[in-house]
């Protein structure tokens, strides 16, 4: 057993006691690991929670797994857990668990990573595919990678792969893991987080806080299931190279790959090459975008929110009941989405309105016109929605009006549509009030006269014109000089402001 008399912690010297190899640290007692011999006893004691350790040497998660005098024994998958632990050295992930695909669940909760903790995965050697990997109320001291190892790959026997083959080698070549989460943790200033060159099945990022001067980088990966939720960032974040994961991983659910990002403040953040299409469910609320910018993105334009509005099954069952729910879904999360849908709430819509809003505020911000105007149709037809006729008559009228004829500025042919429609009508009116035959093709020589907004009143038949022909003539102009102005908006759509 390694003795000392002290140990030094974030800058900080605390006494040992030495008979029992512990350190107090705020008030909790940790037993002091500080050479390979205590590594191996605890090994031998096939420990599958380990609580309570002040690790103060390098340490390879492999030697928790297999026993240095047994090093090349095949041994079955494991699950480890790390509970109330300080390691103040650095951490990796070691090659025998790369090498003989060890890892079930590995789990560390409540622990410090006072220096590195570096997973790097060699390629496809890992069976990712039931590998899960969390970290629940950890600290990260200066650097977190999980990622695929990056080093240079032998071409054969003979030379490496030339630089430029490299990256293209990792691309095809992704570790793969099974569920990635990351849950109410903190990171110091400075710290260096990332992700990246993985295929995750789900993968799971809340409650964190950046903090200044630090950074987060997710990027070259595929997921299954995407989900950022209450994250705070005042550092830098930059999330890139994302895609969609085609693959099932867990067969008892239905591939549905989904997207999302909630009630995250996301701050200084690039976004690059990122395919939202691809996913079958992009979901997105009460987020705050103030300082996104992003290149090459392809957005999705059918957004999701939440919360989902049941908190369990029987709720649903007794108001929708039973056969509703079982002819449509089989995975608990989208039951719960489509009663939330189903039961037409405003909350949910204005939800949607405000999404749609915060992201064509993105938009305007990167110069892309294109989508903003998307998305300011979206949140338009949102506020359309939950406006009411009793409470709001004049505003429901003015958005009903801007929906039905140019689609809030979008569609030029469809005011013009309307305008050759509503000119027959009135042309009609007009004819049968001054008593003209409809069906004599001179008559109607007039008409392109009448479509003129400028044209004199009496240009036809001058002598019968009463009261109701200058009320049709006098409606009409009104509403063709309204149909043309919606026509030069929805023309001015790339050029004016939103």
């Amino acid at each position: 057993m390694y003795h000392r008399e002290k140990v030094n912690y974030r800058g900080v010297d605390y006494g040992t006691n030495s008979q029992d190899n512990l350190v107090n640290i705020n008030g909790r007692n940790y037993r002091i690991v500080g050479s390979q011999v205590d590594v191996e006893n605890l090994i031998i004691l096939k420990e599958k929670v380990i609580e309570r350790y002040f690790f103060d040497i390098d340490i390879s998660i492999s030697n928790f797994f297999v026993p240095s005098q047994n090093r090349g024994a095949s041994k079955e998958q494991k699950n480890l857990s790390f509970s109330y632990c300080i390691f103040n050295k650095n951490v990796s992930l070691g090659n025998e668990v790369i090498g003989f695909k060890l890892i079930n669940a590995l789990l560390f909760k409540k622990s410090d990573f006072a220096q590195e903790l570096l997973f790097d995965f060699n390629n496809k050697e890992i069976s990712g595919t039931h590998t899960e990997l969390e970290f629940i109320e950890c600290n990260f001291g200066k650097k977190l990678k999980v990622r695929n190892d990056e080093t240079i790959i032998s071409n054969g026997d003979v030379q490496p792969l030339p630089e430029k083959s490299r990256y293209p080698y990792h691309q095809q070549n992704k570790a793969q893991l099974k569920e990635l989460k990351i849950t109410d943790c903190t990171a110091d200033k400075g710290a260096y987080l990332r992700i990246g060159f993985l295929d995750i099945g789900k993968f799971e990022l809340s409650n964190l806080r950046l903090p200044q001067n630090a950074e987060l980088n997710i990027g070259d990966c595929h997921f299954q299931c995407f989900k950022l939720t209450n994250f705070r960032n005042m550092g830098k974040f930059k999330l890139y190279k994302i895609n969609v994961l085609l693959k099932e991983y867990d067969k008892k659910e239905s591939y549905n790959p989904r997207f999302q990002i909630d009630n995250t403040s996301i701050g200084e953040t690039d976004f690059q090459s990122i395919n939202l299409v691809s996913f079958a469910r992009v979901i997105m609320f009460d987020n705050i975008f103030t300082e996104l910018e992003y290149t090459n993105m392809q957005w999705k334009h059918e957004i999701e929110v939440g919360q989902f509005g049941f908190e369990n099954i029987k709720e649903m069952v007794s108001q929708f009941g039973l056969e509703y729910i079982k002819e449509r879904v089989r995975n608990y999360e989208l039951i719960c989405n489509i009663v939330y849908k189903a039961s037409g709430s405003n909350t949910r819509i204005a939800k949607m309105r405000d999404t749609y809003r915060a992201l064509k505020k993105v938009m305007i911000r990167n110069h892309d016109q294109q989508e903003a105007l998307v998305f300011y149709q979206k949140e338009m037809e949102n506020h359309w929605q939950i406006t009411e006729w009793k409470k709001d008559f004049g505003n429901k009228i003015t958005l009903a009006f801007n929906k039905y004829t140019n689609e809030f500025g979008l569609n030029w042919w469809k005011p013009l549509r309307l305008l050759f429609g509503v000119s027959l009508l009135f042309y009609f009116l007009l004819l049968c009030n001054l008593d003209i035959p409809i069906l004599e093709l001179e008559h109607w020589r007039s008409y392109f006269e009448f479509l003129n907004p400028t044209h004199k009143t009496r240009f036809i038949a001058k002598e019968y014109w009463d009261f109701w022909s200058y009320a049709i003539d006098f409606l009409f102009r009104l509403i063709e000089g309204l149909l043309i102005y919606q026509t030069i908006q929805a023309f001015r759509k790339y050029s004016r402001k939103l």
